[in-house]
């Protein structure tokens, strides 16, 4: 068969792609709020001079309650360490307030990554590893819209508008596939048989029902 008639081969150019872009990809991001099933796809890990370290998790939209938001990307960021002066957003970084890292728990328990024995301990601790098990892991998320925020922008010294975005607006908005909250919102079916929690505390059989 010539290169012609070869269905199963394909051409194309690599201009500007290299080693380093090559999980970089663009996607249009979810445009719609409502209840998603999503798996996650990425989780980088981002740190520069004078600003906070965060982390970015990536998640491709299964099902949901808009069927053409399917494939569709939702962008969340965890910031893991605040500043010690906040409001001069300067000093050495710190732990954050206590309800801000049980939302962090909420979420990684959420996505299977941690079980029920986290809950009323005197101390935690969540580490870079909690967050990298996140990535194929599923789990229904919440999606709002977020209105972007009044800024000062130094450059033009004149007070700016932030853009509206369709993200999750909290951290405890994330649940798991059988969830009798999230009974009701469409889930890839096949896709959530294949599931088995990271922990291993909840299995694909836990989820026949869905």
């Amino acid at each position: 068969m010539s290169e012609e008639n070869d269905f199963f081969s394909s051409a194309g150019s690599t201009e500007g792609f290299n080693e380093d872009s090559r999980h970089k990809g663009g996607g249009k991001a979810v445009d719609k709020p409502g209840f998603y099933h999503v798996q996650v796809g990425s989780v980088d890990f981002e740190s520069k001079e004078n600003a906070l370290p965060f982390i970015k998790i990536t998640m491709v939209v299964l099902a949901g309650t808009h069927e053409d938001q399917k494939t569709r990307k939702i962008y969340h960021r965890i910031f893991p360490k605040t500043w010690e002066n906040k409001e001069k957003k300067s000093g050495k970084l710190i732990d954050v307030d206590p309800d801000v890292f049980k939302g962090f728990v909420s979420f990684l328990y959420g996505f299977g990554v941690l079980t029920d024995s986290v809950f009323n301990k005197d101390k935690v601790r969540l580490s870079k590893s909690d967050y990298e098990r996140l990535v194929n892991c599923q789990a229904i998320v919440e999606v709002s819209l977020v209105k972007g925020n009044e800024y000062f922008d130094k450059k033009d010294q004149v007070m700016k508008k932030g853009n509206d975005e369709h993200r999750i607006q909290w951290n405890n908005q994330v649940y798991r596939l059988n969830e009798e909250k999230v009974a009701d919102v469409p889930k890839d079916h096949d896709l959530a048989s294949d599931v088995v929690y990271r922990t291993g505390d909840q299995s694909a059989d836990d989820l026949d029902e869905l």
